[in-house]
C-alpha cells in the first residue's frame, strides 16, 4: 500500500465534494489557486497557515493536515537516509564503556 501524502488527502477530500474544484477551494479558503494546485501535485509542502484554513473549511481541524505533512516528510527523509540509519547503533545497545565515554 502506498503512502498517503498530503496532496492525496487534499485530492481525496476535494473529490468527496465533486462540485468543488481546486480553484474554488482556493477561493473559499482565501489562498492563491496555485497553492492548492502545487499541494495536489506534490510540488509544495503544506504550511500551518494552509492547515488552519483546510481544517476550518473541511471541519477536520488543522492537526490532521499537519500530521499528514509531517508523516510525508518523515517518509521521504527515511527513504533518503535509509542506508545511514541502518549503520546507527541504538544508544541502549552500545557497550557501557562507550556510553560512559560519551557522557
Amino acid at each position: 500500500m502506498g503512502f498517503f501524502t498530503v496532496s492525496q488527502k487534499v485530492y481525496f477530500t476535494n473529490n468527496q465534494h465533486p462540485s468543488l474544484n481546486p480553484s474554488q477551494l482556493a477561493e473559499k479558503i482565501g489562498v492563491p489557486q496555485d497553492r492548492i494546485y502545487k499541494i495536489i501535485r506534490g510540488q509544495r509542502n503544506l504550511t500551518a497557515d494552509t492547515a488552519l484554513r483546510l481544517g476550518k473549511f473541511f471541519n477536520t481541524g488543522p492537526e490532521l493536515w499537519l500530521n499528514l505533512q509531517k508523516a510525508y516528510e518523515l517518509d521521504v527523509a527515511r527513504k533518503n537516509i535509509d542506508e545511514t540509519l541502518e549503520k546507527i547503533i541504538p544508544y541502549n545497545q552500545q557497550n557501557s564503556s562507550s556510553v560512559k565515554a560519551f557522557l
